[in-house]
């Protein structure tokens, strides 16, 4: 038979004491931030999940460049390999444009990462070019997209997205009110961009403000840190048009 030690029948020495004003009104308060930490914890865990989904670049699993095939500017190539590629090439500093494209400028890459590896120079990216390349990938890596860049290494929570220079204007300018940056992100036609930007929607909206501003006037972009749900300005590469 279990007793119920606490409840309105227990022995008076066991009853809780009732709360001071101060302690109740803390409790009053603390229970008003409930719905707005619960909808943060949620929109957090969507984001966290949508980049589960959609690869996640863990150190070396960004579609393992040792499956693509041989990509040269004469072959026909797989986009997202072509892509992986660039965005690998990128991340170890060099400068090529990631658009999944094979063209000269990703070719001369090629030549010269061949070059520092004593590999042969043909300008085709074969087994060994691709396997040299993902050994050299380090432990976090920087994915660029069209609309938007984002980092992450292991463990999970290091991973930060970098909204583009537009995208980070417009949200400048939404985030004057509340509906206007919520329209703004279900128009965005990236499904991680948009992810994200509706998590901003349950930060203080004066805060997005104030960052995206920062941005804005240092011609960079809003950096997003999904593991601690902070903001911040980054000027750097991986800030996009």
């Amino acid at each position: 038979m279990i007793i119920n030690s606490f409840g309105p029948n227990a022995p008076e020495s066991r009853r809780a004491a009732p709360l001071s004003p101060a302690a109740a009104g803390h409790r009053r308060r603390w229970r008003r931030r409930q719905p707005a930490a619960t909808a943060l914890t949620t929109a957090l865990a969507v984001v966290l999940s949508m980049f589960v989904l959609t690869g996640c670049p863990w150190p070396g699993d960004n579609r393992q460049l040792t499956s693509c095939p041989a990509m040269s500017r004469s072959a026909e190539n797989d986009q997202s390999c072509v892509s992986a590629m660039q965005n690998a090439f990128l991340t170890l500093g060099e400068d090529v444009e990631v658009d999944g494209v094979y063209g000269t400028q990703t070719e001369k890459v090629v030549r010269r990462f061949q070059a520092t590896r004593d590999l042969t120079i043909d300008g085709i990216a074969g087994t060994s070019t691709l396997k040299a390349l993902e050994d050299a990938q380090p432990a976090d890596r920087t994915i660029i997209t069209a609309h938007g860049a984002f980092t992450c290494g292991n463990p999970f929570k290091t991973c930060t997205y970098y909204f583009g220079r537009a995208t980070t204007r417009q949200i400048y300018v939404a985030s004057g009110q509340a509906d206007g940056l919520r329209a703004l992100c279900l128009r965005l036609e990236e499904i991680r961009t948009r992810v994200v930007c509706e998590v901003l929607l349950t930060l203080a909206t004066l805060v997005v403000r104030e960052e995206a501003g920062r941005a804005v006037a240092a011609h960079g972009c809003l950096a997003a840190a999904l593991g601690n749900v902070r903001l911040r300005t980054d000027t750097g590469p991986h800030c996009r048009p």
